[in-house]
């Protein structure tokens, strides 16, 4: 310690709770735990590899991109276009910070609130609420700047407002189940929400997701399920140093889809999927998505497996074209008619040794025709 440092307080501690009730029909686990430590501030710089073997597309490709503008940049691991992969470069400016981790998960089971007796009929009411059940999970992990004055209720204060927050990761996911895991049916309510915070050296970054959705399966005959999925998003994200790139996107999205399986071996799924998109912030763009699309799978154990994904989506944007909206809204497609394509096939050579075949295509809007092909020999030991 140098003489004009000055001694810090920090609280460290972890505490962990398990509760359960009413004959295990309610049960809960949680954990807290604080402690110190420092926050680099993350500088990142992207290299540019083979098309198709990268994890981002560069937006707005020039001839010298800039490539430590993480802004231009989309994480796209399927676009076979992608063509770059992202480095963390080391500095020596760090924050110092108070960590906290939360970590919750509720269930709650009502077929288990009344012990089942022998010869003992159990009521309507008990029989219909049974039926039901309840998934929460809560994990937020936050770190605040040490050297600001912070109330000590800011240790069970979790709101992204804090303007002390360094780095802040939360998900937050709540599920009404109706009939879970009848072979029949089953009904899915719930909402999954998504927040995160870091600090560049470009200044703070806070991404989020917030989702509500009902899903529901129904089996006909053992050979097929019908899904019904509806969801209502809203994906945001802002920037400190580039506020041209916010986004405040409202999705709507209608999903259903057969799942055939006219043998042990073989399925076939017909998907539709409609979404409305629209940018509720700056140039306020609009899309419409209505795609088609059908999977074929063929599997022997041990020996190979066959899987064949063809999909034709029309979409219909009012934003500008190659523009960072149009990739963020349009999830690396473009306005008019797409066709997307995948194989993969997978060969067992011998009892430790596999051969997969990968081909891959899209034609995209007026973009031109692009096509990938991968093979893999892969031993396990």
């Amino acid at each position: 310690m140098l003489p004009t440092d000055k001694s810090k307080k920090t609280i460290l501690g972890r505490v962990d709770y398990a509760f359960s009730a009413i004959n295990q029909g309610i049960r809960s686990t949680t954990s807290y735990n604080t402690n110190s430590g420092q926050e680099p501030k993350i500088e990142y710089i992207f290299q540019k590899v083979e098309v198709g073997l990268g994890d981002y597309f560069l937006i707005n490709e020039s001839a010298n991109p800039n490539l430590s503008n993480i802004q231009d940049f989309r994480y796209d691991p399927s676009n076979p276009l992608s063509s770059y992969i992202r480095l963390v470069l080391t500095n020596n400016e760090f924050i110092r910070t108070n960590n906290i981790e939360l970590n919750q998960n509720l269930t709650i089971d009502p077929s288990k609130f009344i012990l089942k007796k022998e010869g003992v009929k159990q009521g309507r009411l008990h029989v219909f609420l049974s039926r039901f059940s309840t998934l929460s999970n809560l994990r937020i992990s936050k770190k605040q700047m040490a050297d600001v004055e912070t109330p000590l209720s800011s240790y069970i204060n979790f709101n992204l407002s804090d303007t002390s927050l360094v780095a802040y990761n939360a998900l937050n996911s709540n599920t009404l189940f109706f009939n879970r895991g009848n072979v029949k049916y089953d009904i899915q309510i719930g909402n999954r929400n998504n927040q995160n915070r870091i600090i560049q050296v470009s200044g703070r970054e806070d991404r989020g997701l917030n989702d509500f959705f009902i899903r529901s399966r129904f089996n006909i005959k053992n050979k097929a399920d019908i899904f019904l999925i509806l969801e209502n998003s809203k994906k945001s994200y802002q920037s400190e140093a580039f506020g041209d790139r916010n986004l405040d996107i409202q999705i709507y999205r209608i999903k259903p889809e057969i799942s055939f399986r006219p043998t042990a071996n073989t399925r076939i799924n017909l998907k539709y999927n409609y979404q409305d998109k629209k940018q509720n912030i700056l140039s306020k763009d609009v899309a419409f998505i209505k795609e088609i699309s059908t999977e074929f799978a063929l599997r022997k154990a041990s020996k190979y497996s066959f899987d064949f994904t063809l999909s034709y989506v029309n979409i219909n944007f009012s934003g500008k074209p190659n523009s960072p909206i149009e990739y963020d809204m349009l999830e690396g497609l473009k306005n008019g008619k797409n066709f997307l394509w995948n194989l993969i096939y997978t060969k067992r050579l011998a009892k430790n040794i596999d051969l997969t075949i990968n081909y891959e295509g899209r034609k995209a809007g007026l973009s031109p025709l692009v096509n990938v092909g991968r093979a893999q020999i892969k031993a396990t030991f």
